[in-house]
């Protein structure tokens, strides 16, 4: 398999993944506290993942951060609908912003790792 097939693959399985963690039902566990933390880990993640996969193509690096931020962001605003159709979720700007937060963050160290000369490569 291609890396950029596997990158593109690894992309949206995560991205399914934490679509259908989103709309499962809460657990009512008590939490670990900030739970925009979590929100924001996992569209950095995302974000991060995406940017691997778009920055093999010709399009200049701002163009491609932009659109997989705004890919990364509308897919967790979306998400966010979808939970306020749910029983037993609810929608949140906070989660909203925590997630767009999360994928400019991944998307800059993106950016920062692949600067390096021994990630270059790799990246």
């Amino acid at each position: 398999m291609k890396p950029v097939n596997f990158y593109r693959a690894l992309a949206v399985l995560y991205a399914g993944a934490v679509f259908v963690l989103s709309l499962m039902p809460e657990s009512g566990s008590p939490g670990y506290g900030w739970d925009k933390a979590n929100h924001f880990i996992a569209y950095a993640v995302m974000s991060f993942l995406f940017m691997r996969t778009a920055v093999t193509s010709n399009r200049p690096f701002v163009m491609t951060a932009v659109g997989v931020f705004l890919a990364v962001l509308l897919f967790g605003i979306a998400v966010e609908f979808f939970q306020s159709l749910t029983p037993t979720r609810h929608a949140d700007f906070r989660d909203a912003l925590a997630n767009g937060l999360g994928s400019a963050f991944g998307i800059v160290a993106f950016k920062l790792l692949r600067n390096k000369a021994g990630v270059k490569r790799c990246l």
